[in-house]
């Protein structure tokens, strides 16, 4: 555990090179992550050893709250029904942060909207109005985090500095979002998606470079330290079973066959072309079954832990563009170019 630090410094000079985020940092800490090379379909960055099937019932729909009242600069559940190309998290991972950060260190707190769920997914790639190098300042305010962990729980001099250390992790982190912003803003959905499926492994790795630090200074705390930060995250004098986490990731049955009726008004398909349209409604059912499944409300005690389940939620994000993006690439390959111009024109309402 002592070689963590060193092992942060050398994935910080790695992402440069390395395609993936675990192809940069290569280990993960116990039993979460190996980096090892894992024969057969890739499903995902990370976590390959997560279930290739979904669940086979579509989840219920769940209205999620913001936490309007902390000052919290998440994406509410209306905005990302309504996506504006400026407010995407899925394009600009550095507007995901607060959230990511309330998860990890707050998750007592009235669950936020998860701002890279089915909704988000679909609507992006299709929205309208991308103003190119719009949010790429980081919304997450590195000293305010570690500065109310800090006063929460009483830190010693020695855990003091382990504080310091995460918060320029997570300073780092925001910042090499940042400078991931992207220049440009493809127009067309499948350009889009793999804009998308890129910025989700930048955010997984961001996520990486906050990790080691997080579990070096939670690993340094007392029994009593460790009650209290427990206690502060799930929010003092709050019933203890209260579950923080996002309330709903996923889909409705009908908001699927809305999106799938949307599709097929716009293309208009003949017989040859409704079988692709069918592959179109089993990625998107996969994929908001994948996304409800890794979108529990149930938060674990540790940190480090709440960390591992946002990075396996981020993973079915990345798995639910893929899917879209693989199932709308073998559409668009059969329709004509009149077809093809009204796919690509098309945009998504709200979700019913």
């Amino acid at each position: 555990m002592r070689g963590i630090g060193a092992l942060g410094a050398i994935g910080v000079l790695a992402f440069a090179l390395a395609p993936t985020p675990s192809a940069a940092f290569g280990l993960r800490l116990g039993p979460f992550y190996l980096g090892l090379p894992i024969p057969g379909p890739v499903i995902g960055p990370r976590y390959r050893n997560q279930p290739a099937t979904a669940p086979s019932s579509l989840p219920n729909n769940a209205n999620a709250t913001a936490d309007a009242a902390n000052g919290n600069s998440t994406t509410n559940p209306a905005a990302l029904k309504q996506i504006s190309g400026s407010a995407s998290p899925v394009v600009y991972p550095g507007l995901a942060l607060p959230a990511i950060y309330d998860g990890i260190f707050h998750p007592g707190r009235p669950a936020a909207a998860w701002p890279l769920d089915y909704a988000a997914i679909l609507q992006t790639a299709f929205a309208k109005g991308f103003p190119n190098g719009a949010n790429c300042q980081p919304p997450a305010d590195p000293a305010a985090v570690v500065s109310r962990i800090g006063a929460d729980i009483s830190v010693t001099a020695a855990q003091r500095q382990l504080l310091q250390k995460l918060g320029a992790a997570i300073g780092m982190a925001a910042g090499y979002l940042a400078q991931s912003c992207p220049t440009e803003i493809p127009s067309a959905p499948i350009a889009r998606l793999q804009l998308m499926e890129s910025q989700i492994e930048k955010l997984s790795f961001a996520l990486d470079i906050v990790r080691p630090p997080l579990q070096e200074f939670e690993q340094s705390l007392s029994p009593a330290q460790q009650a209290r930060f427990v206690a502060v995250a799930n929010g003092a004098g709050r019933d203890s079973s209260y579950a923080g986490g996002a309330a709903n990731c996923g889909a409705t049955a009908a908001q699927i066959d809305q999106s799938v009726a949307d599709i097929t008004q716009s293309v208009q398909p003949n017989d040859e072309q409704r079988t692709a349209i069918s592959d179109i409604r089993q990625a998107l059912g996969w994929s908001a079954s994948d996304l409800e499944a890794h979108c529990s409300t149930v938060s674990s005690t540790s940190a480090v832990e709440r960390l591992v389940e946002i990075e396996a939620r981020l993973d079915a994000a990345w798995r639910a563009a893929l899917a879209l993006h693989a199932s709308l690439a073998t559409l668009e390959a059969r329709l004509s170019n009149e077809q093809r111009g009204r796919l690509n024109a098309m945009e998504f309402a709200a979700l019913h």
